[in-house]
């Protein structure tokens, strides 16, 4: 097996074309996730404190690179969960999962 520096990893992850890469592909994932949350938003929300805006958000550092699903309990619009808060105990149907920011990651064509 052949031998490699630990340095080795800093120095391609800090190497421009890496960096240009990187930030290419976070720039593609953003804007796949902004459309996946776009086409969520086909219902409108009726509530007495109203409706809530999601957005997607993303953050580059020195050598990585984030996509954020920016919402009030983002966790459970990506991944669903039981209905709580004022539908807890109705037989309301539980929202469904949306998978925004993992289709976005996968390039948009699973699930």
């Amino acid at each position: 097996m052949a031998w490699v520096s630990p340095k080795i990893n800093g120095i391609v992850a800090r190497h421009k074309d890496t960096q240009k890469a990187v930030r290419r592909v976070n720039r593609d994932v953003a804007g796949r996730a902004r459309a996946n949350l776009a086409a969520q938003n086909t219902t409108r929300r009726i509530s007495k404190i109203g409706h809530f805006e999601a957005d997607i958000a993303t953050f580059e550092h020195d050598v990585d690179c984030f996509t954020i699903l920016i919402a009030p309990n983002a966790m459970a619009l990506e991944f669903g969960h039981s209905p709580s808060g004022f539908f807890a105990g109705t037989d309301t149907k539980p929202p469904a999962p949306t998978y925004i920011l993992t289709k976005a990651a996968y390039g948009g064509h699973t699930m």
